[in-house]
């Protein structure tokens, strides 16, 4: 029987061929997570622009209030 599974060489043979497709799984894995933490970053860098942008509009808001603040607190001392 030329093709024995029992032999030392075949053993060695399926052996080499399931650490191989081990390491590719490990390397796809890999390469996929590092992938979506590439995406992850760019969202995480979006969010924060976004964000900026926001307080500068409430800080923009906040200072056009503080004006109107000041100018009727001096209408009421110019009545007084």
């Amino acid at each position: 029987m030329s093709n024995d599974v029992t032999k030392p060489t075949n053993h060695i043979y399926w052996l080499w061929l399931a650490v191989v497709a081990l390491a590719g799984m490990t390397l796809k894995g890999y390469l996929s997570l590092r992938a979506d933490g590439d995406c992850l970053s760019g969202k995480i860098t979006g969010s924060e622009m976004t964000i900026k942008i926001q307080l500068a509009e409430i800080k923009t808001s906040l200072l056009g209030v503080e004006a109107t603040l000041v100018e009727l607190k001096r209408e009421i001392q110019k009545e007084k």
